[in-house]
């Protein structure tokens, strides 16, 4: 009887895992090569905001970042990783863009975030959530972060903010595509 129970719960175990990664390779090919539609205009949460979003979807990469307010946003957002990935990015000189779409619920809340992390990059608030209706993303809050290309088409999904070797992914699939500096 135990060896039975033990059998059954080992065949429930593997299938629960094989199941879950057929879950996550379905997203990765529903999503890979697929164009997300980004809107016209979102307001930022920094000054120049009539600029900086049109500014921000024009470069050669993005990667985009879905914050739903009904999740954790502090644990979501890890501004301090971020703001490191962006560093990262700009000693590189990669012409790399990071959308961070907040569909909020208390902008002073996401205001005290930034100055706690010395996050100076803007955040695009969605209020009207049309990024989501638009582009139908994944519930799963780990799949709402992708690498698009210049066409808004999606390089790579997940999210590299805790996650180390697909920051490296993330970095390597850019930095194949950078422009050959010229020597001076």
């Amino acid at each position: 009887m135990i060896n039975n129970i033990f059998i059954l719960l080992f065949l429930f175990l593997f299938l629960s895992c094989s199941t879950k990664e057929k879950k996550i390779n379905d997203i990765v090919k529903t999503w890979s090569g697929k164009e997300i539609t980004l809107p016209q205009y979102l307001n930022a949460d920094s000054i120049n905001q009539d600029s900086i979003w049109l500014q921000l979807v024009r470069k050669k990469f993005k990667i985009l970042t879905i914050v739903d307010s009904n999740e954790c946003t502090e644990c979501r957002l890890k501004l301090f990783n971020w703001r490191l990935f962006i560093q990262e990015m700009d000693s590189l000189q990669a012409d790399v863009s990071f959308l961070f779409i907040i569909y909020p619920n208390n902008k002073s809340f996401l205001t005290e975030l930034k100055e706690k992390n010395k996050f100076q990059y803007p955040i695009f608030y969605d209020d009207k959530r049309q990024t989501m209706k638009i582009n139908n993303f994944p519930q799963h809050p780990l799949f709402k972060t992708f690498l698009l290309d210049k066409n808004n088409k999606v390089l790579l999904i997940g999210d590299p903010s805790n996650k180390p070797p697909l920051w490296n992914l993330y970095k390597q699939i850019i930095t194949e595509k950078l422009e050959p500096r010229s020597p001076h």
